[in-house]
This record gives C-alpha cells, sequence and structure tokens, in this order.
C-alpha cells in the first residue's frame, strides 16, 4: 500500500489581503486588541512577558501562512508538559511595524561610508565630514 504512517499537514486556507512582508516588525499579542510591547510600557519584559505584546520580525510570507521569529512565545502557545503542540483556541492579535530592512541597509552603508580604510575618491570630503564627524555642538 502507499499509505505511510505519517500524518498529512491539513489544507490551509489562504489569507485574506495583508501588508506584512519579510522583514516587517511586528507585535503578537493575545486577544483582539493590538497592545504595545512590554518594553515601550516600561514594564519588565521579562515578568509580563506572558501578558504583554512580544515583538517579532516576520521571516517568510507564504499565501496561507506567515513565519515570524521570535524571542520568546506567548505563555499560550507554549505546549504543556504532556502535550506535543500549543494550544491555538484563542485569537492572537498581529499588528505590523517598521520594516527593519531598510535601518539594516541604512546602518550597513553608514558603517562602510565611515571606514576610515575607505579610499579618500569614493566619497566627497563634504559628504564624508558629514556621515563620519560627530555633530558639533549647537551654538
Amino acid at each position: 500500500g502507499g499509505g505511510g504512517g505519517g500524518s498529512l499537514s491539513p489544507i490551509r486556507a489562504a489569507l485574506p489581503f495583508h501588508r506584512f512582508a519579510t522583514g516587517d516588525v511586528v507585535t503578537l499579542c493575545s486577544g483582539s486588541t493590538p497592545r504595545l510591547p512590554a518594553w515601550l510600557e516600561d514594564r519588565a519584559p521579562a515578568s509580563q512577558a506572558a501578558e504583554g505584546a512580544i515583538e517579532g520580525v516576520v521571516s517568510q510570507r507564504t499565501a496561507t501562512a506567515l513565519h515570524i521569529v521570535v524571542r520568546q512565545l506567548p505563555a499560550l502557545l507554549e505546549p504543556a508538559a504532556g502535550r506535543r503542540q500549543a494550544a491555538t483556541a484563542h485569537p492572537f492579535c498581529l499588528a505590523r511595524g517598521a520594516s527593519a530592512v531598510p535601518f539594516e541597509r541604512c546602518s550597513a552603508a553608514v558603517a562602510a561610508l565611515s571606514d576610515p580604510r575607505l579610499a579618500p575618491s569614493t566619497l566627497c570630503p563634504e559628504l564624508r565630514s558629514l556621515i563620519a564627524s560627530p555633530p558639533s555642538p549647537a551654538a
């Protein structure tokens, strides 16, 4: 026979229209109302992580799923002892922040352009001084 012992994954419906993209910073929280991450609400992240929103980054977007990387799973998504999978009966809210990609590209460009080993002919002196020099105090 052709039937193996493995289980087939259920067919998932396509996600509705959304603007989530790879590299977007997102917040994930239980319930239907978006919340700020604990560190933005002046709460201790370690003690409030189960209650507050958790920040993550969209690592992959498919027609049926968003894959999100987080430092810590919300308590409701962590598998309980004796269970292989977490309970997912609770609704979760996913809110989009800024994309991390432009920030990372800008940081890399500033680091490359402020490298003292950069050939002087690569960048005009005025622009190099704006990028590499510390700001002067206002008079």
